[in-house]
């Protein structure tokens, strides 16, 4: 996992994954975390298919589209079975759509601690 500071410094050198958009200790101010996934030259097709999926999930995921959001994320884990990311999300979606969080929700999730 890398920061937005961090993505900003390798450029287009690999092939990133957008997730959770973070308020560290201390930081008021939210940045964007990215995964690693794969340099960019070697990144094979169906992987570029998937994170074009996974985006869309997570627009929709921040937006608090949270029905349409668990839709595309399964459609990325049932392209990855081992897709813990993936699982994850869906089951935060699945969690919001239960109970949905507060009207002001930005999608964006405060660290406790370093």
């Amino acid at each position: 996992m890398i920061s937005e500071y961090t993505r900003k410094k390798i450029g287009d050198e690999f092939i990133l994954r957008s997730l959770d958009r973070v308020r560290v200790v201390g930081i008021n101010t939210p940045l964007r975390l990215y995964e690693l996934l794969e340099l960019a030259e070697q990144a094979p097709a169906p992987l570029l298919d998937t994170l074009v999926i996974w985006e869309q999930a997570l627009r929709h995921y921040e937006k608090g589209n949270f029905r349409e959001a668990v839709r595309l994320f399964r459609s990325v884990a049932d392209r990855n079975r081992e897709d813990d990311t993936a699982r994850l999300y869906i089951n935060r979606c699945e969690e919001f759509l239960r109970n949905p969080p507060q009207p002001d929700w930005q999608g964006i999730h405060t660290l406790t601690r370093k």
